[in-house]
């Protein structure tokens, strides 16, 4: 079996196409049961993010199983299949098993080497594991990669600091306003991204802060822990005219703020887009008194912020390399060399 990838991620494309491939817990269990038991996909694991949505898979034969896991795609999101071929990357044999190290290194992160990513990883491969979607292959493939992600941080520091998505959101409101300290803060969702958030302007001695969210008793209890005020999360949409800064961060599949909310709504505006797919509508942004910030915003943010972290670059691509040679070896042993990975063409 060769080991291949079907990917897209935000380095490759636009917040609005990679909203398309975004899948939810439920869609990954529904996506893995999917699959026929006679597909030429025999080993899957899906990794989707905020950033990225990436099938890395098995097969016997490369070409036939990326087209057939193409068309699989295209069916299960209803996207045109050349609209999925043009946006997505594929790779097989020791490219894909490079590209998910770097990934569990966090060096194709748009926070480079941020540390979420390894846990995300984590998470994907055990949602697979679980359902019966892997085998020896990928076991030993995501067992390797979890190794590299930890090994690389243990030895670069490039995880050093904790900057993460939600922490590069407001050193963006910090250029945006400066001191944040006299604004009032609405954060809407009580997920990681905003728990976060909410940490990193506890530290900048934040106390203007509020939270909503559709379960009453998880604001409460972010709100008793963290020193915060709730609002009724169904109250939100006639109170935003008192708050400076809203930040979105919540699991809906569709925007929860439209550009008609902010009608008659007086002073400035901040709003912090953090949701995939979005969870504010794009016409929020041609207000002429808000400011929105999306992901796309953020990857310039990031990029500015994290340029000492890149100088490592050098050393996690030695370690990378190393561990690769490791797995080819395991690999081309398994096989006894019959059909060689590097012969394999897509």
């Amino acid at each position: 079996m060769h080991n291949a990838l079907i990917g897209v991620d935000f380095r490759i494309t636009s917040l609005q196409i990679l909203e398309k491939f975004h899948f939810n817990s439920h869609q990954v269990e529904g996506f893995l049961r999917s699959i026929p038991e006679h597909s030429p996909v025999l080993e899957l694991v899906i990794l989707s993010t905020c950033n990225r949505s990436e099938f890395y898979f098995s097969t016997e034969d490369v070409d036939f199983g990326v087209e057939w896991l193409l068309s699989h795609i295209s069916t299960y999101f209803g996207v045109d299949k050349t609209v999925v071929k043009q946006f997505t990357y594929i790779e097989h044999c020791d490219a894909a098993v490079r590209h998910l190290y770097e990934v569990a290194s966090g060096v194709q992160s748009m926070v480079f080497g941020e540390n979420e990513i390894l846990g995300q990883l984590k998470s994907a491969y055990t949602v697979s594991q679980k359902l019966g979607s892997t085998g020896s292959q990928l076991n030993k493939l995501f067992q390797s990669a979890i190794y590299v992600g930890k090994h690389v941080r243990d030895i670069t520091g490039i995880g050093n600091g904790a900057y993460s998505v939600s922490s590069i959101a407001i050193d963006s409101l910090i250029q945006h306003y400066g001191d944040l300290r006299g604004l009032k803060m609405l954060i809407v969702g009580a997920g990681t991204m905003s728990i976060r958030a909410i940490k990193k302007l506890k530290a900048l001695a934040h106390h203007e802060l509020y939270i909503s969210n559709r379960s009453l008793a998880k604001a409460e209890s972010l709100a008793e822990e963290y020193g915060l005020a709730v609002v009724g999360y169904e109250t939100i949409w006639q109170r935003l005219n008192e708050f400076d800064v809203i930040y979105v961060a919540t699991a809906t599949e569709s925007p929860i703020l439209y550009a008609t909310h902010f009608s008659g709504v007086q002073g400035l505006k901040a709003v912090v887009d953090m949701g995939v797919p979005r969870n504010v509508s794009e016409d929020v942004g041609l207000l002429p008194n808000v400011t929105l910030i999306t992901m796309t915003e953020l990857k310039s943010v990031a990029d500015k912020t994290l340029a000492e972290r890149r100088t490592r670059l050098s050393d996690v691509q030695q370690i990378i390399s190393s561990e690769l040679a490791e797995f080819t070896k395991w690999y081309d042993h398994r096989r006894g060399m019959v059909t060689p990975c590097s012969a394999v063409s897509v």
